[in-house]
């Protein structure tokens, strides 16, 4: 008898998984890496509008607020570096394009200007070459192709004198161009240029410059929190993704964060659908929607640091990011923490299979599950592999979004949820 109840019951669990609706999630995924959002970072309040938005669409499936916040938003001090205007770079007598020949540097500060001549910088010249060479110029200094990490520290730490006093400092990336967010601004230009516009455009010879810069010490974020109350309704189960991205650089050049991290947030959203319109679950259910992840957890480090229900509480967190692929199977960040918790997603897969593989990493302060199992709250951090290259790109487009294995993913994390 008990095995046919199991039996059942499992049915019943699956029958709810088919709840799952792909074409919601690429309309959310649509919505939230559109133009209209500027990219969720802090040019044009774009995390601002998107906190917005996903109040509004919290409301409308059915999540309740917590009692404690008074409504759906937690907000908390974001202090962020941004550029919200002018943006030129001309080398050579080229006007590069942002994004892809070069990137301003998170921490760069503006001004404007221009030079016929460059300081330039390599191993050769390293060690000869003095802070005041460089006073008020164009310092653009080139690496080269080693990945030996000692050797790159050596260089950048004997060139930190040097880039200070420079009025801009060009670094030459040999690898892909990566974005990320600043917190506070140098007092100088700091641009990361691409190598391959050397190889187009040959050494540089003549160079000029427009960066509009705006520190924001006083900018707020905030944390978008819902809830489905159940049977016990004094115990959590967490379901968390950052909705924040990096934003705009300049006026026109957009970083639409579709698989980081408006995957995951449509992910999360799905699920609140499918538990709000679904039969009541064991434990209440509580779906984040953070903020600030991409400026350094900031969200998620306010969140636990002022929880706005008892923290002991919280039987599991469950965080998503990078939900766009999967062709590869996921990794869950914690897994060798929590080794029984573990067993159990890994077996549902295997048992189903959903996904080419349930891989296991340590502990690492990658996402926004850290601050919750830094503070003894079991917690999982889950990303997809396989199917997408764009990574802190302007290339991060809901349009370069597979979404092949969505539906696998999603069966996965609502089973994992449900058997808790």
């Amino acid at each position: 008898m008990k095995k046919v109840l199991a039996a059942l019951l499992l049915a019943l669990q699956l029958l709810a998984v088919q709840a799952q609706d792909r074409n919601y999630a690429l309309t959310q995924i649509q919505i939230l890496a559109s133009d209209s959002l500027h990219g969720r970072g802090y040019v044009n309040q774009g995390d601002a509008k998107a906190a917005q938005y996903l109040q509004a669409e919290f409301k409308r499936i059915g999540l309740q607020p917590l009692p404690s916040l008074h409504g759906y938003m937690q907000a908390f001090p974001n202090p962020v570096n941004t550029f919200p205007g002018k943006l030129s770079l001309v080398y050579n007598g080229i006007e590069l394009k942002p994004g892809t020949d070069y990137l301003l540097n998170p921490q760069s500060g503006g001004g404007k200007g221009s030079a016929n001549n460059v300081v330039w910088v390599h191993w050769s010249n390293l060690q000869r070459l003095k802070a005041s060479k460089s006073r008020g110029k164009v310092l653009i200094a080139d690496p080269g192709t080693t990945k030996n990490k000692d050797s790159l520290a050596l260089f950048w730490k004997t060139l930190t004198p040097l880039s200070r006093e420079a009025a801009v400092f060009v670094s030459v990336e040999h690898a892909k161009l990566t974005w990320s967010v600043g917190a506070e601004a140098a007092p100088n230009v700091l641009i990361e240029l691409n190598a391959e516009v050397l190889q187009k455009y040959g050494n540089p010879r003549s160079f000029s410059w427009e960066v509009e810069q705006k520190a924001r010490p006083d900018y707020r974020s905030h944390n978008v929190v819902g809830m489905v109350k159940g049977s016990i309704a004094d115990s959590f189960i967490f379901v968390t993704a950052h909705y924040d991205h990096l934003g705009r650089m300049g006026q026109h050049t957009i970083f639409p964060g579709a698989n980081d991290n408006a995957s995951g947030t449509a992910l999360m959203l799905d699920l609140a659908r499918s538990f709000a319109s679904g039969p009541v679950p064991r434990y209440s259910m509580v779906f984040v929607a953070f903020a600030g992840e991409e400026a350094g957890l900031v969200g998620s480090r306010y969140f636990t640091g002022h929880p706005p229900l008892p923290l002991k509480n919280i039987k599991m967190v469950y965080n998503i990011d990078l939900a766009g692929g999967g062709d590869k199977g996921v990794t869950i960040v914690n897994a060798t923490e929590y080794p029984a918790l573990f067993a159990r997603l890994e077996e549902l897969n295997t048992r189903n299979g959903w996904l080419a593989a349930v891989k296991k990493r340590g502990k690492a302060a990658n996402s926004d599950h850290y601050w919750f199992s830094e503070k003894g709250v079991p917690a999982f951090f889950m990303y997809a592999e396989g199917g997408v290259t764009a990574y802190h790109d302007v290339n991060d487009t809901a349009a370069n979004l597979p979404m092949n294995q969505y539906e696998n993913l999603f069966k996965l994390v609502y089973s994992f949820l449900q058997n808790l």
